[in-house]
């Protein structure tokens, strides 16, 4: 049974969209295990030069492994951690020598198949984890460099010596590099790696993107919440790995990530915009649209300037700022249009039906905008509607009872509500209906 014992290094609370998350660095301590071969016609006892082979290897191995673990300056700490034994890495060399050849031998049994790499791949991920780990800068798990040199030597050999049923020499050979690089890659040494595919790093780029965004546009404000609480830094179908029983999801590298943030921002400025709210009644309050258009896109422009020297934003900045450019732009040729509309369909509400309806559609009435919105309902008194706008953003003025208490104020205060929840969508008139009924229970109340 594998037992793994984790050491953390480092951890941190890193501010992320709007929350904070604890992050950890570190690393595991974990013994070397045996493994299977996988199956296939060619293996130790079907290969005498294969056995011969074993004994060769068993012989470097033992010459490689005799100052361990004062080989290297990161091994010579291995004494110092708890659950290290020098005896548990004695004797290994010939279960190194068969992970050798398992690994050569599988590359010999599948290299004809169409999914001969990822067979491979994944072979080759449960052969490695099969050498356990130490903690970080504790050095590279044991004889694992051996392992990888002794194995590339051994597919070399087989370059234009193969001769295969299914395909070309050429493509044997094409196929046999393709592996060889996969292989020398993994000499990479983790900060290589980590340059690739670093989740700190990810994070970062995903909170500058989500900070960039105009989630606080009224396009875009129900959409906040989701991506706040994603984080997609990770590829989307988990690999299932049949030596080892385990799915993985890979992390995406930074290249893909770029890309992916990329795809995204197109994905939402094309689903969500002015034609879109227009096609489906939701584009009101047009001066206010333009308003917000004119302050975030001024404000992705400061934004642009603070990060000139950071390529990571160039690719998605350019898409907003083109989108903004082109709403702007569909907004301006609208707003005649939009304001006549509005007039035809509401020419019949009052400028106190008017601040109600805006109250409940949630719309700002303020003294910079106030003549320009009431104008889109046939009216001119921009003053009058600010005022009644403010009267009824008191939800107890709403709800009070008239003044004085009259029925026939009652019954002009019920007609007004009437009127407003007549024109509101469905999806607004609920809280006004709520209000009406308080309303005429006052009025029920007073009459008995």
């Amino acid at each position: 049974m594998r037992k793994k014992i984790f050491y953390v290094s480092d951890s941190q609370l890193t501010n992320f969209c709007d929350h904070q998350i604890l992050t950890f660095e570190g690393g595991a301590f974990e013994l070397p295990y045996t493994i299977k071969p996988a199956a296939g016609s060619h293996n130790l006892e079907s290969c005498d030069g294969c056995r011969t082979q074993k004994k060769n290897l068993i012989s470097k191995i033992k010459k490689n492994s005799k100052n361990f673990p004062n080989c290297c300056e990161w091994h010579k700490k291995l004494p110092e951690l708890q659950e290290f034994e020098i005896s548990a890495f004695s004797g290994l060399e010939e279960n190194i020598a068969d992970k050798i050849l398992y690994t050569y031998h599988h590359v010999l049994n599948h290299i004809e198949n169409d999914d001969y790499f990822i067979d491979f791949t994944n072979y080759y991920e449960y052969v490695n984890e099969s050498f356990g780990s130490f903690p970080n800068n504790y050095g590279s798990p044991f004889q694992i460099g051996n392992f990888q040199s002794f194995l590339i030597d051994l597919i070399e050999s087989l370059k234009g010596k193969m001769n295969p049923d299914l395909i070309s020499k050429a493509e044997i050979d094409r196929r046999l590099v393709k592996i060889i690089n996969y292989v020398d890659d993994s000499f990479k040494p983790v900060d290589e790696i980590r340059n690739d595919y670093d989740f700190k790093f990810l994070l970062n780029i995903y909170d500058k993107w989500y900070k960039t965004f105009p989630f606080d546009l009224s396009y875009f404000q129900h959409l906040k919440e989701r991506f706040s609480k994603t984080i997609p830094i990770l590829k989307e179908q988990p690999i299932y790995n049949k030596y080892n029983g385990l799915s993985k999801i890979k992390m995406k590298s930074k290249e893909e990530f770029a890309i992916f943030l990329i795809d995204l921002t197109k994905r939402i400025i094309t689903n969500i915009n002015g034609l879109r709210l227009y096609e489906t009644g939701k584009l009101s309050s047009v001066e206010n649209i333009k308003l917000e258009l004119i302050l975030r896109n001024r404000e992705l422009e400061l934004n642009e300037l603070k990060s000139l020297d950071s390529t990571d934003k160039k690719g998605y900045i350019k898409y907003l700022k083109f989108w903004f450019e082109t709403e702007k732009k569909f907004i301006d040729e609208i707003t005649p249009l939009l304001k006549k509309d509005i007039a035809d369909i509401n020419p019949l509400l009052s400028i106190p039906q008017v601040a109600l309806k805006l109250i409940y559609e949630g719309v700002s009435v303020t003294r910079e905008n106030c003549k320009d919105i009431i104008s889109n309902y046939g009216h001119k008194s921009g003053d009058k509607l600010y005022n009644e706008y403010t009267y009824y953003s008191s939800t107890s003025n709403r709800k009070g009872n008239p003044e004085p208490p009259t029925k026939l104020k009652f019954q002009n205060k019920i007609k007004l509500f009437e009127g407003v929840i007549e024109v509101l969508k469905q999806d607004k008139k609920q809280r006004a209906i709520d209000e009406l009924n308080i309303i005429k229970n006052n009025y029920n109340l007073m009459s008995q």
